[in-house]
């Protein structure tokens, strides 16, 4: 999967919601690692405003 997009972007707010806890937290860490972005995995359950 390409992420490089989200490089682009002067700030990001957000929260990986991809599949399974695992992906999810897996997407986290390549965003983290390849682009220096911070991110937050929510938990189960766990809502949030846009």
């Amino acid at each position: 999967m390409k992420i490089t997009f989200l490089g682009a972007a002067d700030s990001v707010t957000g929260s990986p919601v991809h599949g399974e806890p695992a992906a999810a937290d897996a997407l986290r860490c390549r965003i983290q690692d390849e682009l220096g972005l911070s991110v937050r995995v929510p938990q189960h359950g766990e809502t949030f405003d846009c």
